[in-house]
């Protein structure tokens, strides 16, 4: 299936996007750890897992975050999490199915947090681990590295100028 950026929405997510976010954790993640070797069932069984360990690990350190589901053309496609405060709008995670990938949609999610936390005169934050190629789309963005950690970098788009 192939997709363009056309017709998105957020919604908020609820307890019936569950199952939907754990096969986007898989189709996210999959690849990275299939070079494991381990067999299709041990490796899905391994992600459900990490997916349940990361969602309660988000819930915990980002209790008032804003979960939403990217919707396009009326199907999940992706995963937004934001937690806002009053100098700083943080994307804990954002995913996108991989047949949305590379087709603009991330850049206009992202697009559309950078211009709230603008009206608000906040920054944006993120971390991204050093081999995501999303850091690209980051910079074109107008974040910018704050950190050369390992294996993630915290990166900020600076508040608007007054």
């Amino acid at each position: 299936m192939t997709m363009d950026a056309g017709s998105w929405t957020l919604r908020p997510a609820g307890p019936g996007d569950e199952p939907f976010l754990q096969a986007l954790y898989c189709d996210v993640r999959a690849a990275e750890f299939a070079q494991m070797g381990w067999p299709p069932e041990i490796l899905a069984a391994f992600l459900a897992d990490q997916w349940r360990i990361q969602a309660r690990a988000h819930a915990l350190s980002h209790p008032n975050a804003e979960h939403s589901i990217v919707e396009q053309d009326g199907l999940a496609v992706g995963y937004l999490l934001v937690s806002r405060t009053s100098s700083d709008h943080r994307i804990v995670d954002i995913s996108l199915m991989s047949q949305a990938r590379g087709r603009g949609l991330g850049s206009k999610v992202l697009a559309g947090i950078c211009e709230q936390a603008d009206a608000q005169a906040c920054t944006v934050s993120l971390s991204v681990l050093t081999t995501n190629r999303a850091q690209a789309l980051y910079r074109r963005l107008g974040f910018v590295p704050v950190d050369d950690g390992e294996p993630y970098r915290q990166m900020v788009r600076p508040r608007p100028a007054c």
